[in-house]
């Protein structure tokens, strides 16, 4: 029999074609910088690639138990102790999930009903609109702005609040405003939750790109508001592993056998392959992560010296 071949890239070409209009056909004049992904260039920590290797050497990969090796979670539960003064069970509380992403969809998809609303900053991270609406949700946004740092209102969030309100979304440091809720205003969103008994989605991915001596803080840790938080979090960025997909979700303790089992339909576990990574990198040398977070300072300080030669305002 004939074999048939195609040319992907042709394929693909032609059928962009009609979105793209003339644009695949002309070259671009200026060089573009593209800065609406976080995706670190660093190389991920070579430990943790060793480990990967050695692992596979032992000639087996099999699945891991559905909401991840234990050992992984329990050094996940200390390094919340530890950096973010956040006490969790890793047995009753920690889930290991295939991303960040998933972790985001497993909260949704696990606490919404239909027609149940979410409040959201705006401008915000898009890809939740899209999963609070695939489980049925709607998006309620609050506007934050650059003369208060990008911090979220308390009061315009208890303005927003109606009967079908079920969570507050906080994601902080935010994506893609780079803006970090101070304690102050997380304990007055907690006391709108508290008062109109709603969750807590707190997206903490970005929690170690905070600068300028400005600290982040767990929304968990706050007293009275972990019983209503869902924390979500991953070694994506900080630990440049985004193509690794391991992330992890901080539960309140009597949502998680629903929560495992929504994850366990979803993709079964996190890659073994990725737990093995991401747990030598919480048991690895500090040193590595604090030069890795060196650089970013640098390109930090680099980059705000840049916009304001430029005459460009900087919030914050």
């Amino acid at each position: 029999m004939e074999q048939i071949k195609i040319d992907g890239s042709r394929w693909l070409a032609e059928r962009a074609r009609p979105l793209m209009g003339t644009a695949l056909q002309k070259k671009p004049t200026r060089t573009y910088i593209q800065l609406s992904q976080g995706t670190p260039d660093l190389p991920t920590p070579k430990h943790a690639i060793e480990a990967v290797e050695e692992y596979l050497r032992g000639g087996t990969v099999y699945y891991t138990f559905h909401d991840g090796m234990p050992e992984l979670r329990e050094a996940i539960a200390s390094t919340l102790a530890q950096e973010n003064d956040l006490d969790s069970d890793p047995a009753k509380e920690i889930i290991v999930t295939a991303g960040e992403q998933e972790a985001m969809f497993v909260t949704l998809f696990g606490t919404f009903n239909e027609g149940d609303e979410v409040i959201v900053t705006d401008p915000r991270y898009r890809v939740y609109d899209s999963v609070i609406e695939m489980c049925g949700g709607k998006v309620v946004s609050v506007p934050v702005d650059i003369p208060s740092a990008f911090w979220m209102d308390p009061e315009a969030i208890e303005v927003a609040v109606t009967e079908r309100t079920r969570a507050i979304l906080i994601v902080s440091p935010d994506h893609p405003s780079g803006s970090i809720q101070p304690r102050h205003v997380l304990e007055m969103i907690g006391d709108v939750a508290k008062r109109n008994d709603l969750l807590i989605y707190s997206d903490e991915l970005y929690e170690r790109f905070a600068f300028d001596g400005v600290r982040h803080v767990s929304t968990s840790s706050i007293p009275g508001l972990k019983e209503r938080t869902i924390t979500l979090n991953g070694f994506s960025k900080a630990y440049a592993m985004t193509g690794w997909r391991v992330g992890y979700m901080c539960v309140p303790e009597g949502m998680k056998p629903a929560m495992t089992a929504i994850k366990h339909a979803t993709s079964i576990c996190a890659s073994a392959l990725s737990q093995v990574a991401a747990l030598a990198i919480l048991n690895g040398p500090p040193e590595l992560l604090h030069a890795m977070m060196t650089q970013w300072s640098v390109r930090h300080d680099y980059l705000y010296q840049r916009l304001e030669a430029m005459g460009v305002p900087t919030p914050g």
